[in-house]
């Protein structure tokens, strides 16, 4: 049997928050003016070195995370095996040979996440995937979830479900 190898891109994102002190200089220039000897010059240097300015800045890191996805290509073989499968099946008087020859192909098919949207009740995404299956053709699929692991799996059994349905 043939491999089928793609290239998978995740994005991870990441959002860093800094603190940034900021010291007002503005008021150093003013409190030159005055003598040294003069108290509201001493006052002006005292509001000078206990006011600062504290402000955030937000960094999202965006990094691309790229891997090599290969399956054996089951349609390689299932075109092959179906007429074989089948002629059991009449001979036999049952479906087994040609619904264990489905469920492997099954196991071809994948889910990739093309979008994760937040929905008005908290906690809860609404995911889009793309099922990938063997033969080619591909399938949308939407769902809500709360987790990503969960909603990888379901994804999954959906493509599997949608892949293996004629």
């Amino acid at each position: 049997m043939a491999l089928v190898c793609k290239l998978v891109t995740d994005w991870v994102e990441k959002e860093i928050i800094e603190p940034v002190d900021k010291w007002i200089d503005e008021l150093q220039q003013q409190c030159q003016q005055y003598p040294w000897y003069d108290p509201r010059g001493l006052f002006c240097w005292f509001i000078v070195v206990s006011v600062k300015i504290t402000f955030y800045t937000t960094t999202t890191i965006i990094v691309p995370f790229s891997k090599m996805v290969c399956y054996v290509m089951a349609i390689a073989s299932y075109y092959p095996l179906v007429p074989i499968a089948l002629a059991i099946d009449e001979v036999t008087q049952t479906t087994k040979v040609y619904i264990t020859i489905k469920t492997w192909l099954r196991t071809c098919s994948d889910a990739i996440l093309t979008d994760k949207q937040p929905v008005t009740k908290k906690g809860v995404y609404n995911y889009f995937y793309t099922c990938d299956c063997c033969d080619g053709t591909e399938f949308k699929i939407s769902f809500l979830a709360e987790e990503d692991a969960d909603a990888y799996k379901y994804a999954r059994k959906q493509c599997a479900q949608k892949c293996t349905d004629p």
